[in-house]
């Protein structure tokens, strides 16, 4: 149970439906609720919406970049208990000083093949919040 509900649900804010769908196909395994959106302003609506357990943001999104949108939910409080994870190509450039800036929580490589780092990742990070919380 995280959040109050049975099933948790996670955000996944990634410009490439390919992506979208892996994380989707890989969590839904796992009795995980996933909602896409495909930039971060979107994300950032979204958040407000639906209260995810868990955010998975694309560092490289148009409108809002991972980094803006981590920095949005950190620094709500409201919305700061939500473990955000920032995603980032394999050949793409990390800022880790803005990472821990904004406070993300963890960091993953794209693409998830196999997607066992992703599911051990979401569901570690699940279990840190649903501790938090109680």
């Amino acid at each position: 149970m995280v959040g109050g509900r049975s099933v948790a649900k996670i955000l996944v804010a990634d410009d490439n439906s390919n992506i979208q769908k892996m994380v989707g196909l890989a969590l839904r395994d796992q009795g995980i609720e996933v909602v896409a959106v495909g930039n971060g302003e979107a994300a950032v609506r979204k958040i407000s919406d639906i209260r995810p357990d868990l955010v998975l943001a694309d560092v490289f999104m148009p409108v809002r970049n991972g980094y803006e949108v981590c920095q949005y939910v950190k620094s709500d409080p409201s919305l700061a208990h939500i473990p955000v994870i920032l995603l980032v190509g394999a050949f793409d450039p990390l800022d880790e000083q803005e990472a821990q800036r904004v406070g993300a929580d963890g960091v993953l490589k794209k693409p998830f093949v196999p997607p066992d780092p992703l599911i051990s990742m979401v569901k570690s990070a699940l279990q840190r919040a649903a501790a938090l919380q109680s």
